[in-house]
């Protein structure tokens, strides 16, 4: 199966090679290298030139374009021509690292159909550089050689077969050749031509070998199995926070890290980096880190600028003679040469041995800065909590609910048995289980178990209640009323009638009812003792009590006298009843009279089992009976109450019942001893919780800052010791090889090619300059077909087309793509070298649906991605808020400023009806060039761009500023073209890649001249056209204006369609509010301890904003100054969620307070543990620098004219689009 495998390999990098050669190959009619042709500007022929003066100029090399021409029309004309050819040519230098400018000496014409060849036979380089600011004239440079136009050599070759070698056999070789006609006219121009493809078409046509032993060239073209491998590595390891694995020499936060140690670990990957978080940072910190290690790096960046940005970052760490910056070719071999001779002498002074105390150091207030973070933030099982959620839980509770209780924890009071244990105790405090008292209700007591025994007892009194005794009372009274006795009050009373007639009837059977008018106390005393009666009384009484005597025969005695002794008292009761003459007798219906008593005493009895009744029930029956919930809520609460006592709640529910507490304080009353007992646990079990009080803290992450600024220095020693010892390695294998280049360093002229030197000198070139910086048309040039470096890292990818990448792709073993597919697609500029009269825009711009698509397009799919996310640029994050919002869902970690001063403005102009404005407006022209100006005169300090969407704008632009800059010397200074971050005016197409800080974006589409909306604009309209203004919208680093004929309230969201139309509409209205976001600032959903921060901060009368900003991130708090509640002074974080957050000790303890710092913040630490246990100290540290900050921040002086508004346009503005879904 291997065979089949590697031959259908083998098949789809044939094709994709063919097409990368095809889309390559130029040899049509837009080629100004076969095709000249005169135009109105970008190119100027020399004929009308003063004689002596161009001879002059051709001999000695140089000349002042004014002096070339001696008729003042044709010297404007001149300067006209070459202004065009100085824009186009610069224009390629920093977009492509191409040097186009030219002096093409001879014409070649020939005939073909449909086409007019016109060939520059010899070229010779030129560089053309402005006098002034102005640019009203140009001082001219040429080149000491001149060579043969390559691109007319390789066409008569391929189309006619004609071999050429030399300028001097040309006609002849076109003459064996048989060119239809064929000629050579005398000619001299200046333009601007490249042949810079030429050489990459060669390269790939040789390159068989050398792409089919790449797997990532192989899973470009398709390769299934290439492109498994290469996903197969889709991991990242753990960032090392080791001071011995990081070669940082530049700042780097953890999601630059990742990156780095990713590709460290032998990964290929591509690196997503929005604007401004840090790209080239991140490879200058790679590229060390990889010469640190003995790899060989080829970067690779079309602009100057980017390749300016990694190679400015690598010299200012000392370590820029480690990399060879041929962007923008090889002509100056002499400075190559000297470069590399002082490189290799500079390499061998480099010696000393590497100090480990700093990293030790370091090392140990990063374990210490990670032992506390982790104490705080570690979740303890079996409780699920960490100390600062225990902290911070505490801080919440209230004075009133604190107790001293602590409880006796298990694995059954887990965070989930506590949650609902607390909720227990609520619904315990609900039912009144801390309420409940004997007064409150009669069921107090009440052994009711379930509620199957509530429903019985209350079923119970019920019957009691509402038919038992009312109808024994009923009767009972009816029987008193028949009998003449008192009515009985209550339920004893009744019991005692009841037993009274008992008695009664018990009497009857025993005696004849006339027993009780024979006096039944003397009878009774008869047949007792009798002492006090006489012997015949006693006798006469005692035969009358036989007499009355109807029980049972032979009775004895003592039988006798018991039953007179109750009929006595029976007499007595009646007697004192007794409300009319009558004795003792029974009511009628007596037996369900007493019936009825029983069955009274029966239901009392049974009620009894479940409650307390005293004798004199009604009371207790009527409580029970008014109270229908309680009996429900007892057996839950006995439920309750018995799990409590199974959990050794004991002490914890006594207190409460003193308290009586409600549901709430329960529940805080319960919170308190639980947290309380885990943070007792917590401190007993990780003896690194609360290791460090406040200022200790504050001391080591003090140390750890000044220690790890330390450590970076110290590691560009490292790495520069490292390369210092292969360099002398390399050197002492190869003595030959340092020989070749000390010999081309002492040399003046007759330097070797690099290609040549590279080929002579290659191991000790190598050790010497790890690190070769060029852009993609360069490699083919320069570099053997070999592969040749260990890492390939390409820089703004999405505009490298994959066939121009491919030349630098093959010649690494590992590949590395950094870019932002949500910025500017690829850009063809060959398609209109020296063209300057395009009339549409869109003809500058690579056709998506032509099936063109970037490496970095090529590469995502195929390769694990890891994104920056921490954005630097912007210092103010509302510069930054509307792409991160709309753009990149709100992935990026921006850091808001210190003042809520206009940032962002948005200024509409009045459009005049004159005709010819739909591409540029006049009056917008006018109001830029105004406020360039206005910028030059009050904000020099600042760097300045200009942005136009079309090129025509931006032409008119640039021409309208350099006519002002004749009136205006005294600004000319700041436009000159040294500077570290000169001014430009570039189309939108040109700005990826610069930042400025002060950015003017004008938009230039105008109306009709009726004043109605067009729509037309321009690359927003494409494919991709929101990328386009994602990346004019985040060029400003500290503010920008927006100018434009209309605003957000001209615009009729339904007429547009293209997502860069209507992301464009968005920006206005967002702009035009300043920026802001409804979502800024002034969370309240605090955890309990920020709360208690915050509280405690108004208490000392110091006003703080919660949460302060507007991106992912956002400050805990920002203290206000107190004259000016828009600005912020200070600062206050702690280390709680943000803080935990962060995946580095870098991150928390040093890059985000400096990055705060840089953008004008005091910064205050606030240690929680210090504050739950102290807090005290850490309020008066904090007071202290609230002190600071505010004697630290300038007094702003006062305003005597109000603030303009944000936009001229005075209508009443729509949400901001931060409020819509993007």
């Amino acid at each position: 199966m291997a065979e089949p495998t590697e031959s259908r390999r083998g098949e789809l990098i044939e094709s994709a090679q063919a097409r990368w050669i095809a889309a390559l190959t130029d040899l049509g009619g837009r080629n100004t290298l076969l095709y000249y042709k005169d135009r109105r500007a970008g190119t100027l022929d020399l004929a009308d030139a003063d004689p002596i003066a161009l001879e002059r100029f051709l001999r000695t090399g140089s000349a002042r374009l004014s002096r070339l021409f001696t008729d003042a029309d044709v010297r404007a004309d001149a300067i006209r021509r070459v202004q065009a050819i100085h824009r186009k040519a610069r224009e390629l230098l920093e977009e492509r690292g191409i040097r186009a400018g030219y002096l093409a000496t001879s014409m070649a014409r020939w005939d073909e159909l449909f086409l007019e060849p016109a060939a520059p036979v010899l070229l010779r380089g030129l560089t053309i550089t402005p006098t002034r600011a102005r640019h009203d004239d140009f001082e001219l440079a040429l080149d000491d050689e001149e060579e043969l136009n390559p691109v007319l050599v390789h066409k008569l070759a391929t189309m006619y077969g004609a071999a050429v070698t030399s300028t001097a056999d040309l006609a002849r070789a076109a003459e064996l050749a048989e060119i239809p006609g064929f000629e050579i006219l005398p000619r001299q121009v200046i333009g601007t031509f490249t042949y810079a493809k030429l050489p990459m078409v060669r390269d790939m046509q040789a390159a068989g070998e050398l792409l089919a032993d790449s797997d990532i060239v192989a899973a470009i073209a398709g390769d299934p199995e290439a492109q498994e491998l290469l996903l197969a590595t889709d991991t990242f390891p753990a960032i090392d926070d080791t001071p011995e694995s990081d070669y940082s020499v530049l700042d780097a936060d953890s999601s630059q890290r990742s990156a780095i140690d990713a590709v460290l670990a032998g990964r290929s990957l591509v690196i997503h980096g929005p604007p401004g978080t840090g790209k080239s940072q991140t490879i200058a910190n790679l590229i060390a880190a990889l010469v640190a290690r003995g790899r060989k790096i080829l970067f690779v960046a079309e602009k100057r600028a980017a390749i300016d940005a990694v190679l400015s970052r690598l010299k200012g760490a000392g370590l820029g003679d480690m990399a060879i910056d041929i962007h923008e070719g090889t002509r100056d071999r002499q400075r190559i040469a000297k470069d590399l001779g002082t490189t290799l002498d500079l390499a061998a002074q480099v010696a000393g041995t590497a100090d480990e105390g700093p990293h030790r150091r370091l090392a140990e207030r990063q374990k210490r800065l990670n032992q506390h973070v982790t104490a705080l933030h570690e979740v303890h099982e079996p409780w699920g909590v960490t100390a600062f959620e225990v902290q911070s839980a505490l801080l919440g509770i209230p004075a009133e609910a604190r107790t001293p209780v602590r409880l006796a924890l298990s694995e059954r009071m887990s965070r989930e048995a506590a949650d609902r244990i607390r909720d227990d105790l609520r619904e315990f405090a609900h039912l009144g289980g801390f309420t409940l008292r004997p007064r409150a209700t009669s069921w107090y007591g009440a052994a009711l178990r379930t509620p199957l025994d509530a429903r019985l007892a209350m079923d119970m009194v019920t019957q009691l209640t509402t038919v038992t005794l009312p109808m024994l009372a009923d009767r009972l009274g009816r029987a008193c009323d028949e009998l003449g006795l008192t009515p009985p009050s209550s339920y004893p009373a009744q019991l005692a009638v009841l037993e009274l007639l008992s008695g009664i009837a018990r009497t009857h059977e025993l005696f004849d009812p006339a027993v009780y008018g024979s006096s039944p106390a003397d009878l009774a005393a008869a047949t007792g003792e009798g002492a006090e009666l006489g012997l015949r009384d006693r006798f006469r009484l005692r035969r009358q009590a036989q007499a009355l005597w109807i029980g049972p025969p032979k009775a004895p005695r003592e039988d006798l006298h018991t039953a007179l002794v109750s009929a006595a008292a029976q007499l007595a009761g009646w007697e004192y009843l007794r409300t009319k003459a009558g004795l003792p007798r029974l009511p009628s219906g007596f037996a369900e009279l007493l019936s009825l008593g029983e069955q009274s005493e029966q239901e009392l009895a049974a009620l009894r089992r479940y409650v307390r009744i005293p004798p004199d029930v009604e009371p207790v029956l009527a409580g029970l009976a008014a109270d229908r919930d309680t009996p429900w809520k007892l057996p839950r609460l006995y439920e309750l109450g018995v799990r409590f006592d199974a959990l050794g709640l004991g002490p914890l529910l006594d207190g409460l019942a003193r308290r009586e507490a409600g549901p709430s304080l329960a529940a805080q009353v319960f919170d308190h001893a639980w947290y309380a007992t885990v943070l007792d646990h917590i401190r007993v079990r990780d003896p690194r919780y609360a290791a460090y009080d406040g200022a200790a803290l504050d001391e080591i992450a003090g140390e750890f800052q000044v220690d790890d600024v330390r450590h970076l220095a110290a590691n560009r020693t490292r790495v520069r010791r490292a390369w210092a010892g292969r360099v002398r390695e390399a050197e002492d294998r190869h003595p030959l090889q340092a020989r070749v280049i000390r010999k081309q360093a002492a040399v003046r002229r007759g330097h070797l090619p690099l290609r040549r030197l590279l080929d002579q000198a290659g191991d000790v070139l190598f050790a010497l300059k790890p690190c070769w910086a060029m852009s993609p048309l360069m490699v083919s040039q320069v570099l053997p077909l070999a592969r040749l470096f260990d890492v390939v890292i390409f820089d703004e990818a999405s505009q490298v087309v994959p066939a121009d990448a491919i030349p630098s792709i093959m010649r690494g073993h590992q590949i590395v793509v950094a870019g932002d597919d949500r910025q500017l697609p690829p850009t063809n500029f060959f398609r209109q070298v020296g063209d300057e009269e395009a009339e549409d825009d869109m003809d500058d711009l690579v056709s998506f649906g032509a099936g063109f698509e970037s490496v970095l397009d090529a590469l995502r799919p195929l390769l694990p991605t890891c994104p920056l996310t921490w954005h630097y640029r912007s210092r103010d994050e509302r510069l930054v808020a509307f792409s991160n919002t709309r753009i990149y869902g709100g992935a990026l970690t921006t850091f808001p400023g210190v003042s809520r001063d206009d940032c962002l403005t948005h200024v509409v102009v009045s459009q005049t009806p004159d005709k010819g404005q739909e591409t540029s407006v006049t009056a917008e022209v006018d109001k830029v060039v105004d406020l360039i100006l206005d910028h030059a005169s009050t904000r020099p300090e600042e760097s300045l761009g200009v942005i136009a969407l079309g090129l025509r704008h931006a032409e008119r632009i640039d021409a309208e500023l350099r006519a002002r800059l004749t009136h205006r010397p005294d600004v000319e200074g700041f436009f000159s073209e040294d500077q570290a971050e000169p001014f430009f005016v570039k189309n939108l197409e040109r700005v990826q890649g610069d930042e400025r800080d002060a950015i003017i974006l004008s938009i230039g589409y105008g109306k009709h001249p009726d004043g109605r909306m067009r729509y037309q604009w321009g690359p927003l309209l494409r494919d991709g056209g929101e990328r386009r203004l994602n990346v004019a919208a985040t060029r400003a680093k500290r503010r920008l204006t927006l100018v434009s004929s209309f605003s957000s309230h001209d615009v009729d969201p339904d007429r547009l369609t293209k997502a860069g139309a209507r992301l464009l509409a968005d920006y206005l209205t967002y702009a035009g509010s300043g920026g802001t976001a409804a979502d800024a600032s002034g969370r309240d959903d605090l955890d309990p301890f920020q709360a208690d921060v915050r509280d405690q901060l108004a208490a000392l009368g110091i006003s703080v904003v919660p949460q302060y900003g507007v991106g992912g991130y956002r400050v805990d708090f920002a203290a206000t100054h107190p004259d000016d509640p828009s600005q912020m002074i200070l600062a206050i974080e702690t280390d709680g969620t943000s803080y935990r957050a962060s995946r580095s000790v870098r991150d928390r303890d040093r890059l985000r307070k400096e990055h705060l710092e840089r953008l004008g913040w005091s910064f205050h630490r606030v240690w929680s543990t210090n504050w739950f246990h102290n807090p005290q100290a850490e309020l008066a540290k904090l007071r202290t620098a609230y002190a600071q900050a505010l004697a630290r921040t300038p007094t702003k002086p006062p305003d005597p004219t109000p603030h303009p508004p944000a936009t001229t346009d005075l209508v009443p503005r729509p949400p901001t689009p931060l409020d819509r879904d993007p």
